[in-house]
C-alpha cells in the first residue's frame, strides 16, 4: 500500500473519521482504488451515512471483483440496515471468488443463524471448524443454534467441544449451564456454575442461571 492509504487507515484507527475522509478525497495516484474505495465505505458507515458506503464497497469489487473484505464489509453493512436477504447475497458472491474464506465462511454461517436457516448455518459453521478457523466461536453458536431448536443435548456436545479449545470461555461456560438448565440436569448444570462463579466476567446469562440453580436448590432469598 502507498504512504497516503497508510496515513488514512491511521488517521481510522484514530476514530478522526473526517480527517480520513479528508485525506481520501484528495487521493490522486492510480494504485489500490480498491483499497481506498474500502476505506472510504468504512468511513462513511462512522460518519452515519450508509448510502454513501455502500456505493464506496460497490466501486471498491469494481475495481477488483474478488477483494473479500469489501464484501464483508458490505456485508456487514447490509445486516446493519436489517437487509439480511442481501447480507447473504453478498456473502455469497465473495465466495464465488474463494470458496474456503473462512471470514466469509464464518459470516454466512451468522446470516444464516440471524435468517432463522438454521441447517445452513450449522452447516457453514461446520465447514469453518474444517478450515481450523475460529473454531471456538464456531462451536458455541452452533451450540445456541441447537439451544434455539431445543436440541439440548447436541447443543451441550458443542459447548464441550468449545471448552476443549478453551476451558475459561465464559459465553459458552454460561451457554453450557443454560442448555442444562434447560435439560433439566441440575446437577451438571451445578457443577459447571461453580466453574463460572470463579471468573471474573459475569454475563446477563450468568445472573440468569445462577438465580434459576439457587431456586431448585430452595435457596429462595439468595435468589432474589
Amino acid at each position: 500500500m502507498s504512504e497516503e492509504i497508510y496515513k488514512i487507515v491511521n488517521e481510522l484507527n484514530s476514530k478522526n473519521f473526517k480527517k480520513a475522509l479528508e485525506l481520501s478525497d484528495k487521493y490522486s495516484k492510480n494504485k489500490d482504488l480498491h483499497i481506498l474505495n474500502n476505506l472510504k465505505g468504512i468511513i462513511y458507515i462512522n460518519l452515519k451515512d450508509p448510502k454513501r458506503a455502500i456505493e464506496h464497497f460497490e466501486k471498491s469489487l469494481n475495481y477488483k471483483e474478488n477483494y473479500s473484505e469489501a464484501y464483508a464489509n458490505l456485508a456487514n453493512l447490509y445486516f446493519s440496515i436489517k437487509n439480511i436477504t442481501k447480507s447473504i447475497e453478498t456473502i455469497k458472491e465473495g465466495l464465488n471468488y474463494d470458496e474456503n474464506n473462512p471470514n466469509l465462511n464464518f459470516n454466512l454461517g451468522f446470516f444464516f443463524s440471524e435468517n432463522f436457516q438454521y441447517q445452513k448455518a450449522i452447516k457453514q459453521y461446520q465447514k469453518v471448524i474444517k478450515l481450523g478457523h475460529n473454531k471456538e466461536m464456531a462451536y458455541n453458536n452452533i451450540g445456541n443454534i441447537y439451544i434455539n431448536e431445543k436440541n439440548y443435548l447436541k447443543a451441550k456436545d458443542n459447548f464441550l467441544e468449545c471448552l476443549k479449545l478453551n476451558s475459561s470461555n465464559y459465553l459458552t461456560i454460561n451457554n453450557l449451564i443454560r442448555s442444562l438448565i434447560l435439560k433439566r440436569d441440575f446437577i451438571q448444570a451445578e457443577k459447571y456454575q461453580k466453574m463460572s462463579d470463579k471468573l471474573k466476567i459475569k454475563n446477563n446469562i450468568y445472573f440468569i442461571n445462577k438465580a434459576e440453580l439457587l431456586f431448585f436448590q430452595k435457596k429462595y432469598e439468595q435468589a432474589i
